[in-house]
């Protein structure tokens, strides 16, 4: 069970929305919605996207299973439409929204493509499913080579909590089996870093890791592996990348036959 706190993952959240930041505005550039769009985030967490979808469409909603990831957003944007909720379950009409997106989730389900389904349903003919991000870490790189055992062990440790880390790879097959998803995008995130980030940026890595496989290693063993950490970042040697995977499509209507 993790150890971190609402703060910490607020800040965990919000380094996750700076990672996907250029893609997001592609894509919601793309899809050419007016301001008065209704959005719904699902698992919205502690609002670090939805505070930014909402300043630009008000008419945002988001929703989360964790009440006290709501608690703290909407303590934060008070205005925000907030619903706990289960994204199984969606307690939406049909045709409610415009868009409904998610973001870094459907690793943590059991059955993603049931989500997607809801997301279908409350979404309009004509609207946008955007799933960004999810990651695969299968295709994960970790240099130097004595810091690959990380990525090894944070890989089993999310398989252990009940995540798919490997979802990124089948998000392409997941959307083209719904025949109501037209225009299908498909996209890996870029790699871009500074060769010598600022101290806050790697702590926070760090602080999710730690969390992770802090079970897996002796105390001793992981502060040299945080030292081989810091001394790569420090000469620009360290690579720490996994591939991310998007997916923006059009709903169709139910029954229509429209390429």
């Amino acid at each position: 069970m993790t150890r971190l706190t609402t703060a910490q993952w607020d800040q965990r959240f919000r380094q996750q929305a700076g990672w996907t930041f250029s893609a997001r505005h592609y894509l919601l550039e793309k899809a050419a919605l007016g301001n008065e769009a209704r959005i719904l985030d699902i698992g919205c967490g502690t609002g670090a996207v939805l505070a930014e979808l909402a300043s630009e469409f008000p008419r945002s909603v988001g929703i989360d299973i964790n009440q006290e990831y709501l608690l703290w957003f909407r303590e934060q944007s008070p205005r925000v439409l907030l619903t706990g909720a289960d994204g199984y379950q969606l307690p939406f009409p049909v045709n409610s929204f415009d868009l409904v997106c998610c973001h870094f989730l459907l690793l943590w389900l059991k059955d993603p493509a049931a989500v997607i389904d809801e997301a279908i349903r409350v979404c309009k003919p004509g609207g946008i499913l955007l799933v960004l991000a999810e990651p695969d870490y299968g295709g994960r790189i970790d240099h130097p080579p004595a810091l690959q055992v990380l990525g090894e062990a944070q890989t089993q440790s999310l398989i252990d909590q009940g995540a798919d880390p490997y979802i990124g790879r089948k998000l392409a097959g997941i959307a083209s089996s719904f025949s109501r998803l037209r225009d299908i995008e498909v996209g890996i995130l870029g790699y871009q870093a500074s060769l010598h980030d600022k101290n806050s940026f790697w702590e926070r890595e760090w602080e999710i890791l730690a969390d992770d496989i802090r079970d897996r290693f002796p105390t001793e063993d992981l502060e040299d592996l945080k030292r081989v950490d810091q001394e790569a970042r420090a000469n620009g040697s360290r690579v720490l990348y996994v591939p991310t995977f998007y997916i923006q499509a059009k709903i169709a209507k139910e029954g229509s036959d429209e390429n």
